[in-house]
């Protein structure tokens, strides 16, 4: 590559020394012209390469030194972005956390509230059948009324009663609970393996305040056999209020037999008030 780079130089510089020494006069003098000025523009160009590439290895030396400055700028600017999310994440894991715990504590007191609402509600209902059986046996239609709160027990469970009849439609034997001052949403039957056997639709109705409710299920021969007295079984009714499953106090209704224009043979009385069935 060099040497090409200099042939343009070498070659009249070459022919013209060749040339001098056959030629006298003007000739030779023009001659030794044309070498000296090629002599001293071969001297030129090689000083002119020299400058050319000292000042363009100046300057890519400069320009690298400004992209490693500027690449460990990015560098350094990336990594301070990836621990500033780093420290986003943890705190943002950390108010997960906190909402969490404040979550699990009040559905914790909602929870304890809840009950002792149940609870109140069951004294109430107690404290009503009281009043009405004392009322019934001194002849008063309109008994005194204690106003003063009632100290509420704080670790008995909630129990549901529940007046329980049989009907039959369409050769099949159903299930009628009525709720007797707590109202339920739904009914289940379980046997003595705690397993469910039997239960109701959710009852999606709403209902006025005080306003009772009745709760239909498919009812299997040996659990109705079990309630008449027919046969020895341990089952287990539990009753859904406000999402937890508490248990139940059975009572049995009135036996009235009766029959409809539908042929369905009915052993309670029955009544208007909302029902859910499940097969």
């Amino acid at each position: 590559m060099r040497t090409m780079r200099y042939l343009p130089w070498i070659a009249p510089l070459a022919l013209c020394v060749v040339l001098i020494p056959f030629v006298d006069g003007a000739a030779r003098g023009l001659l030794t012209g044309i070498v000296v000025g090629l002599a001293a523009g071969a001297g030129l160009a090689w000083v002119t390469t020299r400058v050319n590439r000292h000042i363009a290895a100046t300057t890519l030396a400069s320009i690298t030194d400004e992209l490693k400055a500027e690449s460990d700028q990015r560098a350094a600017m990336v990594i301070r972005q990836f621990e500033w999310a780093v420290n986003d994440v943890a705190n943002l894991r950390e108010a997960l956390q906190r909402a969490q715990d404040s979550r699990a504590t009040a559905e914790a007191n909602e929870h304890r509230v809840k009950r002792r609402q149940r609870h109140l509600e069951r004294q109430l209902y107690e404290a009503r059948m009281k009043i009405g059986e004392h009322s019934r046996a001194l002849g008063s239609e309109s008994p005194a009324i204690d106003d003063e709160p009632t100290l509420l027990p704080t670790g008995d469970e909630l129990v549901v009663p529940l007046i329980w009849r049989v009907f039959e439609e369409n050769m099949l034997t159903w299930l009628r609970f009525e709720s007797a001052g707590i109202v339920p949403s739904q009914i289940r039957i379980k046997n003595e393996h705690d397993s469910v056997i039997a239960i109701s639709a959710h009852s999606l109705d709403t209902l006025k305040e005080g306003a009772q409710v009745s709760l239909v299920l498919r009812a299997p021969d040996h659990v109705v056999a079990t309630l008449e007295g027919r046969h020895q079984g341990r089952f287990t009714f539990e009753a859904l209020v406000d999402d937890v499953w508490c248990k139940v106090e059975l009572k049995a209704a009135d036996r009235v037999v009766a029959k409809d224009k539908r042929s369905r043979v009915w052993r309670p009385e029955d009544d208007r008030r909302p029902q859910s069935l499940i097969a």
